[in-house]
């Protein structure tokens, strides 16, 4: 997912700009994540990261591809490990629905 300045979108902004699209309050996501709100407002703000094995199941709620939606914040969150895994000339592919 890339924004006009073809540029990825942070891992905050890709949460925040797919619930928009699909219309779902952040009270919604973290109902089904077992979090509280505040949690995805974080999330969305970038003042906290999501804990990994939550990944899987936000990209089945923003419907996204799960394996897009770790590397994406792998990339972001981690990346020796990223690099480690998928080498240095390897982008990750835009998380798609």
């Amino acid at each position: 997912m890339e924004n006009s300045n073809n540029h990825r979108l942070s891992f905050a902004d890709l949460i925040r700009h797919r619930r928009s699209a699909l219309h779902l309050r952040q009270q919604q996501v973290a109902d089904a994540l077992r979090v509280g709100s505040v949690a995805v407002g974080h999330w969305e703000n970038g003042t906290r990261r999501i804990e990994l094995d939550k990944l899987p199941r936000l990209a089945a709620v923003l419907q996204l591809n799960e394996q897009d939606v770790c590397r994406t914040a792998l990339r972001e969150f981690h990346p020796l490990l990223y690099l480690a895994l998928f080498g240095t000339n390897q982008e990750p592919e835009p998380p798609r629905a």
